[in-house]
This record gives C-alpha cells, sequence and structure tokens, in this order.
C-alpha cells in the first residue's frame, strides 16, 4: 500500500525518482491466505431482504456487491 502512494504521490508532483518501496518483499506473503466460500442465492436474497430495512447505504452498497440477484 506504501508503494503506491508513493508511486502516486511521484506521478501526480511530477517527482523523477524511484520508489524506495517497490522492491519491498513480505517473508511468507500469502501463506496465510484461505478461500472463502460462496453465498447460496438464499444468502444473498435474505441478506438483500435485511440490507433493504436499513436506514444507512448498505443496500446501495449490497445492490452492488449481489448484482445481479
Amino acid at each position: 500500500m506504501i508503494s503506491a502512494i508513493f508511486n502516486y504521490a511521484y506521478q501526480e508532483l511530477e517527482i523523477d525518482k524511484r520508489n524506495p518501496f517497490s522492491k519491498m518483499t513480505i517473508v511468507g506473503e500469502g501463506l496465510d491466505a484461505a478461500k472463502r466460500g460462496t453465498f447460496t442465492e438464499q444468502e444473498l436474497h435474505d441478506g438483500y431482504e435485511q440490507s433493504m430495512k436499513s436506514l444507512t447505504g448498505i443496500p446501495l452498497l449490497f445492490s452492488i456487491l449481489v448484482d445481479p440477484l
């Protein structure tokens, strides 16, 4: 994430420098990753119905995530 911030700043500010974080590696990166399951159609439908009862922006976000139902 830091690398992306530096890349963006260098580009926007037209700075001609090498990103000090571009070659940084993280030991064991991704080894702890776990696959997540997928939602059933019923779970998506139930989640959508619950989100529509919310008085926040959640219904809009949920609609984007599950489109099309």
